[in-house]
């Protein structure tokens, strides 16, 4: 049955206050373990006498690590729902959020990195798209450019304001705080957040002229087993497409990121002014998962991939620009602020594309680890570059990756191969 824009509701009171809690998973996600880099990563290395780039690396390596628990977690989640390993892996990460900011071993510190990276591919990396997939499955492009703004909100507040707060009250203090933002997260979604709308008495996307029997879809949905197995989503081509030339573009996004505040330093800038700078990126950052969201819901996920590559590729080749002017440093900040919010909402936002609703959480149980994984190798590279090679060595590097990547995406197709209950019933897309 075709559904007109006008009768999807994506914006209804029950599908908004899921999109928030999915927005305050990325969120806390994004402080965490990507952030850390930029901003207190600096400050422990200053106080504790540890080093910087092994620390910066060891974040690469313990999200390599939760690659194979984001997997555990993922087919849990395609066998009873997301919203308890969401609440689970939370619970797990508000623990190791406490002593994260205690720890005054660097033996305990490196454990709690690595737990915080766990905890995260639990209540994010698997655990947060697949519950944004089941209530949106037609409005997900749009949708996700919002909830995505929580990754970016992080540049906003956490980067440039919680090292002042860890120098204001400690680190101890710092981080218990973060931990009771996360509990009062994790209480939201015990009392008010369902797995499904069709659990929480409402239809997918809004979909005002639905006219389906809520009990029986949720009954089917609970009984449904998907056929694409892990040996089975190994096997399927799509499944490569999606985490090599998607993944690639995230692996390029962390490591150029997760190395900013650090380069500015090495052109002479203080690390207030690349904390603060990247602050005002933030909202740049807000504007840019919004965008690539709509743009994703207007002209397909492919053809806003492809525009990503783009801008991209020349926020890379503006980078060697850096010691010449300043100017250049403002403009890459922003620009790629922009798209840090674009490529979080494109690749889960691909595979639900490809695999549809009634079988992404087994098709993302395997993509969504693999793509991660390559995220945890640009953060590892982030932080070997900066040990060693030095930046402009990096960028060029990043620009091979990217024109890779985007041949990938170019040979991509975005044919439903999953499930599709409006056309084939119980069938499956050849």
């Amino acid at each position: 049955m075709e559904q007109t824009a006008n009768k999807l509701k994506w914006y209804r009171p029950k599908q908004i206050k899921t999109m928030v809690f999915a927005a305050l998973l990325f969120f806390c996600s994004s402080c965490i373990v990507a952030n850390t880099t930029n901003s207190v990563l600096p400050i422990f290395a200053g106080i504790r006498g540890w080093n910087y780039s092994t620390m910066s690396m060891l974040v690469g390596i313990a999200i390599l690590v939760s690659v194979v628990f984001a997997i555990v977690f993922g087919r849990i989640i395609a066998k009873i729902g997301s919203k308890p390993v969401i609440l689970c892996s939370l619970a797990l990460g508000i623990i190791s959020a406490v002593i994260y900011g205690t720890a005054t071993s660097f033996s305990l510190f490196v454990i709690c990195i690595f737990v915080n990276a766990i905890a995260a591919a639990g209540y994010q990396t698997v655990g947060v798209t697949a519950l944004i997939n089941m209530w949106f499955p037609r409005t997900k492009g749009i949708v996700l450019g919002w909830v995505t703004m929580g990754i970016v909100l992080s540049d906003v507040l956490w980067i440039p304001f919680m090292p002042k707060i860890i120098t204001a009250v400690g680190p101890q203090k710092a981080f218990i705080g973060f931990a009771v933002l996360m509990l009062l997260v994790g209480i939201f979604g015990l009392f008010f957040i369902k797995d499904t709308p069709e659990a929480d008495n409402t239809y997918p996307d809004g979909d005002i002229s639905a006219n389906e029997d809520l009990q029986m879809m949720l009954k089917m949905m609970k009984e449904y087993k998907s056929p694409f197995t892990i040996g089975k989503t190994l096997r399927t081509r799509q499944t490569w497409q999606i985490v090599f030339g998607w993944g690639l573009l995230w692996l390029v996004a962390i490591a150029y990121l997760s190395q900013e505040v650090a380069r500015f330093a090495t052109l002479g800038y203080s690390l207030e002014f690349g904390s603060n700078l990247m602050g005002i990126g933030g909202f740049f950052g807000l504007a840019g998962s919004w965008f690539f969201g709509f743009l994703d819901q207007k002209l397909g996920t492919k053809k806003a991939t492809i525009i990503y590559c783009i801008w991209v590729i020349v926020v890379l080749c503006l980078a060697f620009l850096h010691p010449v002017s300043k100017a250049f440093i403002y403009i890459t900040c922003f620009a790629i602020a922009c798209a840090l919010g674009g490529i979080c909402n494109l690749i889960p936002s691909m595979t639900g594309t490809v695999f549809g609703r009634w079988d992404f959480p087994s098709a993302n149980a395997v993509i969504s680890p693999l793509t991660l994984a390559l995220c945890a190798i640009g953060i590892f590279l982030g932080g070997f570059f900066a040990g060693g090679p030095g930046y402009t060595v990096m960028y060029i590097v990043l620009l091979v990756v990217m024109v890779i990547a985007t041949i990938i995406v170019l040979t991509t197709k975005e044919t439903l191969i999953g499930k599709n209950m409006e056309k084939k019933g119980d069938q499956h897309e050849k």
